[in-house]
């Protein structure tokens, strides 16, 4: 009894998402993809209908509960027409109606802050990695050690003053954050972009800094400080001097000619547990 009232819940939950996907650009993504070549029952609409409340319902599902879930919504397929259905079209048609899925979701209201208003816009950038079956290695390769050969990599940027996602990028594993640039066609003058240290890269805040727009990072230590007159900073020292809780220095960031960004170094001690406990794991990690 209780599976059954949990069924009909998740296919109830499974039916209000589907709401959202009943704009007719989603057949003609599924057409341009290829996804949809010629007239099927299983049409875009369908094959999302089928996922979504599939997975919904269980995550870990086999081809087999698929067929079953398809049948609830009053398509039948067998477990063989499913398994055709799964290949590099669906693979191109799922990306994209994620993208438009994520545009649909966005958050119109702005979250303006009176702080904030001096910035035109302010970008947050960040990923999330998924491990995919081996299977998928050549389309989406993944980023070695002990974990599954393929992974997907996922890069978001939102607007935190517009309450809108401006992009969504969708990789492999393998992919580093670092080397991720696509948001630098985002930054207009004016403008804040945030990320965190697996995104630290001088060039990157380089074309920022070009764009007359700002950035917010984590400093990357031994990421070479210079004084104005382009002397070394001995940032340890430096801090070791400092008896304010909060201490700001301005810096010419990296070593190179074709780099020397000027910035605001700002620092802020912690609590004694807290640096404690930031010890216990950079010693953690060296080993």
């Amino acid at each position: 009894m209780e599976s059954t009232r949990k069924k009909e819940e998740v296919l109830e939950m499974g039916k209000k998402l589907i709401d959202y996907f009943t704009d007719p650009e989603i057949e003609q993504i599924a057409r341009e993809t290829k996804f949809v070549q010629r007239r099927s029952r299983m049409t875009g609409m369908q094959y999302v209908k089928t996922l979504v409340t599939g997975y919904l319902e269980k995550p870990t599902g086999t081809l087999n509960h698929l067929a079953q879930v398809s049948e609830d919504l009053d398509l039948s397929i067998s477990v063989q027409g499913i398994d055709e259905r799964i290949n590099k079209y669906s693979v191109d048609f799922l990306r994209k109606m994620l993208t438009k899925a994520i545009q649909w979701f966005q958050q119109q209201s702005p979250l303006i802050l009176p702080i904030l208003k001096q910035f035109q816009a302010i970008l947050i950038i960040d990923s999330t990695f998924f491990e995919l079956p081996a299977a998928m290695k050549s389309d989406f390769p993944g980023a070695g050690g002990s974990g599954s050969p393929a992974s997907l990599k996922i890069q978001l940027v939102f607007d935190f003053l517009a309450g809108q996602f401006q992009q969504i990028h969708i990789g492999p594993g393998k992919n580093a954050d670092q080397a991720y640039r696509g948001y630098l066609g985002l930054v207009k003058p004016g403008s804040l972009t945030i990320a965190d240290l697996g995104y630290f890269c001088l060039d990157a805040f380089h074309a920022i800094s070009d764009a007359q727009a700002y950035f917010l990072s984590r400093y990357h230590y031994p990421t070479a400080l210079l004084t104005s007159t382009l002397q070394r900073i001995n940032l340890i020292q430096w801090l070791r001097n400092q008896s304010e809780d909060r201490v700001e220095i301005p810096v010419l960031l990296g070593s190179r000619l074709r780099h020397r960004l000027p910035c605001r170094l700002i620092a802020v001690r912690v609590s004694e547990n807290t640096s404690q406990k930031n010890r216990e794991e950079a010693i953690q990690n060296a080993r």
